[in-house]
């Protein structure tokens, strides 16, 4: 039996990894038992997963060196890795500091969402890794089949809009670290026409209040406006016609992305913050990117005019499969009762 520690919150992918760790369970021929009370579980002799460390630290923080005492394992996903590598707020210290020394307690495995040769400053707290499994979890999750009637007629009509134009989609929240901001500037810019000319910018998800006055004068400009909480059906079917997706994101928010990893798995090119993790990461998984210098309006018509083209189905199945292979050896190490 495995424990897995939840978060309260099933807003954007959340509902999805619990998911995906069920049917892992299942593959691996565990027992699974998911809540959001890691203290009726804290003695338990299970394994104990904790699926978001950040959204629980103190319940982590607390249960490993009690479990490690008593012989038993406890893992977790660590989602910002990068604000432990050269921590600068003493709250990052103090969190980079904890890992170090709980990495070292016997049953506690720590396992960031990117590869330690994206950023070898992982190894220094943190026991192992994975890719996101929102990089390898469309066919495990059933997320693989054609777009229905309904979400047909939806793409078409992007397409139709779009005519001859690429089209960029940003999918989910929209917000400032999340890169709407830029988003919207770099379309509303008046260096921009050319932009407007030869692409169609989409944005499919619920804007934040401080934005709507740029999401507004983007609408006005010509930019597809949809500013409402989006359908799963509608997101996976935008990831099947659209040219482009959005993860240019703030450089607060340098982690792993479930849009990108979606993005990869459909073989869609993606435009990304140059330097940052996803950056990076696509260079590694040689993986089509525009990377775009944060807040830096100058040479973005040009690099939208590159011909990147999706990736052939038959070669992200490839290396899908190879990243689901890598990380699945890691999970099942951690999801065992056994302490090696």
């Amino acid at each position: 039996m495995t424990n897995f520690i939840k978060t309260r919150s099933s807003i954007g992918h959340h509902d999805d990894y619990y998911r995906v760790f069920a049917e892992l369970c299942r593959q691996f021929g565990y027992s699974a038992q998911v809540t959001v009370n890691w203290r009726s579980v804290m003695f338990s002799g299970d394994s104990l997963f904790f699926m978001m460390m950040e959204e629980t630290p103190i319940g982590f923080v607390l249960t490993a060196p009690i479990r490690s005492l008593l012989g038993r394992k406890t893992s977790c996903l660590l989602f910002r890795p990068g604000e432990s590598v050269h921590p600068k707020s003493l709250i990052h210290q103090v969190k980079r500091a904890l890992l170090q020394s709980l990495r070292r307690l016997p049953g506690c495995n720590i396992i960031t969402l990117l590869p330690f040769d994206l950023e070898p400053g992982f190894a220094a707290f943190a026991n192992n890794w994975i890719y996101d499994p929102q990089l390898w979890d469309v066919k495990l999750l059933g997320y693989d089949a054609p777009p229905s009637k309904a979400m047909q007629e939806f793409i078409g009509e992007i397409r139709e809009r779009a005519g001859t134009r690429k089209v960029v989609v940003a999918l989910g929240t929209q917000n400032q670290i999340k890169g709407f901001g830029f988003f919207c500037q770099l379309w509303n810019s008046p260096k921009s026409e050319a932009l407007r000319q030869e692409t169609l910018f989409v944005s499919l998800g619920k804007v934040a209040p401080t934005l709507t006055g740029l999401a507004t004068e983007f609408a006005e400009n010509g930019g597809y406006l949809l500013d409402r909480m989006a359908s799963n059906e509608e997101l996976l079917a935008l990831y099947q016609c659209t040219d482009y997706v959005w993860a240019c994101y703030a450089p607060q928010y340098n982690q792993a992305s479930g849009i990108y990893g979606r993005a990869v798995q459909f073989g869609v090119p993606t435009v990304v913050r140059s330097g940052s993790f996803l950056d990076r990461l696509s260079t590694i998984l040689d993986e089509p990117k525009i990377g775009l210098a944060w807040g830096d309006e100058d040479g973005v018509v040009d690099a939208f005019r590159n011909e990147l083209g999706r990736v052939p189905k038959e070669k992200s199945e490839i290396k899908v499969e190879k990243m689901l292979e890598r990380s699945m050896v890691c999970l099942r190490g951690a999801i065992s009762d056994k302490l090696a």
